[in-house]
């Protein structure tokens, strides 16, 4: 079943990201469209909304790991990972 992101890119689940975006936590992160997953670089925490509205925190992600997790937001409170990559 497809369905419509915000940014009007078709999505279903198991399809793969159209593009990735380097995460900024100056503040919380909101991608351009609903993000499909995420690439952390180096390990920690990481506190998002999925894209069903849930807040969520997956703990101790280490590096190099890829969640394939769709969120819509990436919050800075919560999260102490880094060199983020959304897929988009």
């Amino acid at each position: 079943m497809l369905t419509s992101n915000p940014g009007n890119y078709p999505v279903s689940v198991g399809s793969t990201a159209y593009d990735s975006e380097n995460v900024s936590l100056a503040g919380d992160y909101v991608p351009s469209v609903t993000a499909r997953g995420f690439y952390v670089g180096t390990s920690g925490n990481v506190a998002l909304i999925t894209a069903g509205g849930n807040t969520t925190t997956y703990y101790n992600v280490p590096a190099g790991q890829v969640i394939c997790q769709a969120f819509t937001q990436i919050l800075a409170a919560g999260t102490t990972a880094s060199q983020i990559v959304a897929m988009v």
